[in-house]
């Protein structure tokens, strides 16, 4: 198939599974994505910057972790 019309089968598939308010609605629950983001797919747009948000925490923990993993294996080449 076309590149154009697997997209679009992937969007409808993947969609309902989005977050997004009305999936969030009366939820105390924090948003967490480690990046990149696919904005408007994944995770509304809304939500990425909702005050429940902690993705740029996460993302950022991320780098502290990836850090120690090549620090680790470094040290034993």
């Amino acid at each position: 198939p076309k590149y154009s019309e697997e997209k679009e089968k992937r969007i409808k598939l993947m969609m309902p599974y989005q977050i997004n308010k009305e999936l969030l609605k009366g939820s105390n629950a924090y948003i967490m994505h480690d990046m990149p983001i696919h904005r408007g797919y994944e995770i509304s747009e809304d939500m990425i910057e909702d005050p429940r948000s902690i993705i740029y925490e996460q993302s950022e923990n991320r780098l502290y972790a990836a850090k120690a993993i090549l620090l680790k294996l470094l040290e034993n080449a």
